[in-house]
């Protein structure tokens, strides 16, 4: 259930929603991905080495289960097959729920609501980031030292929220990203820390184009390059830059070849044609290339796009077009107008959407190392009921060309909404997403 003043992680195979695709690099029959699992409470059976470690709170799907499967945990080991493609695919629906441990110490901000959170984990320590609304800044952090057993709240690190954490693994270091108030200006800084999670005591601005007061550095994304390769230790950053104008409002990317303590080359990347380009996402090749994703309105809908750079962020390659169908934003049919007048598409119970993406890179090793992945939402038109679908695509040849989009998630009458992916074990293809199919009035419940 959706939980809406604590955090919570849940210690056991998965949670909230979530199908694993195992061995055949995210080639599932369409209706296999889109047929909902037959039983209202579906369980899969987790390894019984290895432990398996989900969230299960708001916005779990921006960087709980999923951080986690990438650094193998809880991962099921594909089927190998030939030619480069497994022989046989196994699509695990809905993983069991078990232990909650709360994140946050809801002493410290009682009442209030805790929401976007965001995971990095290196060896044992689980670094956790979510929106706080208390007195002192937005950006929460809490930190376990025993892969999510205990937990302790650090009171967070000031800031504006919207949190995105990464980690360096070989290093060790802990970046933390968000909006911020720099020298006077809202900007995007990112947050380092030396000390495995304990502490991000300095902040770089990433967005280093002075802007006006009124601009707004929105919904930021952050990778680190983990490959091996030159460009290793590496920090990729993109958000969007909202000004005044619905027609001056860009996307934008920096890096840092410091280790994160400065940041270069501020550069906008999406076409001066794209409309409102929103909900960034950034990834690593194993090579090391930079992948960027987005969505971009268009009119009766958004286009979901992919750049590519091969030299760490220089230059880029695209757009490409990843969606073969129509994708309109989440909520497109129930718009609601709010604070100060703005217009904002939701959910039923005003669970405020907006259109973005999420991306994962096969780094692994295995038989399908390289593999790109991507998921997001889709309201089918002319639905009250039903507002929000998940849809997946995937490339195969680094971004150049995308399978024909499927839809894995949802049917006609209840919402899935807020997936993510990630790829663990030798190729493991995992989603989770929030869903109301056991809610069939489609009202605030949540799994």
């Amino acid at each position: 259930m959706l939980v809406p003043r604590t955090i919570i992680v849940s210690l056991t195979a998965g949670a909230v929603v979530a199908l694993v695709l195992l061995g055949n690099g995210g080639n599932a029959p369409a209706d296999a991905w889109g047929a909902p699992p037959a039983s209202p409470t579906p369980t899969a059976t987790p390894p019984s080495n290895e432990p398996g470690i989900a969230m299960d709170v708001l916005n779990a799907a921006s960087g709980a289960f999923t951080q986690l499967v990438e650094q193998g945990l809880g991962g099921i080991s594909p089927v190998p097959g030939g030619a480069g493609e497994a022989q046989t695919s196994s699509l695990v629906a809905g993983a069991a729920g078990g232990l909650d441990v709360v994140v946050n110490d809801p002493s410290m901000e009682p009442g209030l609501t805790q929401n976007e959170t965001t995971l990095a984990v290196q060896g044992s320590t689980i670094c956790a980031g979510y929106n706080e609304f208390r007195t002192g800044g937005l950006s929460g952090l809490s930190r376990s030292p025993d892969l999510g057993l205990t937990w302790n709240d650090t009171g967070g690190i000031g800031g504006s929220g919207d949190p995105v954490l990464a980690v360096h693994q070989a290093s060790g270091t802990f970046y933390y990203a968000q909006i911020a108030v720099i020298d006077g200006f809202r900007a995007i800084g990112v947050a380092r820390s030396t000390d495995d999670c304990q502490s991000f005591p300095t902040l770089a601005e990433a967005s280093l184009t002075l802007p006006n007061p009124s601009d707004l550095q929105d919904k930021p994304w952050m990778a680190v390059d983990n490959s091996g390769g030159s460009r290793d230790g590496d920090v990729y950053v993109c958000w969007t830059r909202i000004t005044d104008s619905i027609i001056d409002i860009d996307l934008r990317f920096s890096r840092s070849v410091d280790g994160g303590v400065t940041f270069i080359d501020e550069q906008i990347i999406s076409p001066p044609t794209h409309l409102f380009p929103f909900g960034c996402f950034v990834e690593v090749s194993p090579s090391g290339d930079v992948y960027v994703s987005w969505s971009s309105a268009t009119p009766g809908g958004v286009t979901v796009w992919f750049l590519r750079s091969l030299d760490g962020g220089l230059n880029w390659l695209g757009p490409a077009e990843v969606n073969s169908g129509l994708v309109r934003v989440p909520g497109a049919d129930r718009i609601r107008v709010c604070e100060a007048g703005s217009i904002r598409p939701t959910l039923n119970g005003d669970i405020r959407m907006l259109h973005q993406t999420w991306m994962a890179a096969d780094t692994t090793g295995g038989p399908f190392d390289g593999r790109i992945y991507m998921v997001w939402g889709h309201d089918p038109p002319g639905s009250l009921i039903d507002n929000s679908d998940v849809f997946f695509s995937s490339s195969a040849d680094g971004g150049l060309t995308w399978a024909p989009q499927l839809q894995i998630a949802g049917g006609t009458e209840t919402d899935q909404f807020e997936p993510f992916v990630e790829v663990g074990g030798q190729g493991t293809v995992s989603i989770v997403w929030y869903d109301r199919r056991n809610d069939p009035a489609n009202n605030w419940d949540i799994d």
